[in-house]
């Protein structure tokens, strides 16, 4: 009986374990695409390192609601329970991301100014 329950915990925790690296790999392969971009669209190189900074700052958070992102970020805005917008640069740009609370993802959906920003949401309410 013990047996099989360490077998069974191995299974989990391996699975735990590829859960982990997929993650890694996404979140990596986000960061690399913004990065991709930003020289592509010929961000300044403050901006550039502000996301880059941001980004690594919260690979090290677990939030469970939008109060903790507030903890840390006043200046972020939650424009759906899901959807939080962090102002950066003293609010001349904006990272703009979708959050999975329960598994702890933080997806980033844009990052630029402000004038792109109301542009990329006029956008997303014309699709939807």
């Amino acid at each position: 009986m013990e047996k099989r329950l360490f077998n069974k915990y191995s299974f989990f925790r391996k699975i735990q374990f590829a859960f982990l690296i997929m993650e890694s790999i996404l979140s990596d392969m986000n960061i690399i695409n913004h990065i991709k971009e930003s020289i592509q669209r010929g961000w300044p190189q403050d901006l550039t390192n502000q996301y880059n900074a941001w980004h690594y700052e919260v690979l090290q958070e677990n939030w469970t609601c939008f109060a903790d992102i507030q903890d840390h970020y006043v200046e972020a805005e939650c424009q759906t329970p899901d959807k939080v917008a962090f102002h950066i640069m003293r609010r001349k740009a904006v990272i703009y991301v979708h959050v999975e609370y329960a598994i702890g993802w933080v997806y980033v959906r844009f990052v630029g100014t402000n004038e792109d920003f109301t542009d990329f949401l006029k956008k997303q309410k014309e699709v939807a």
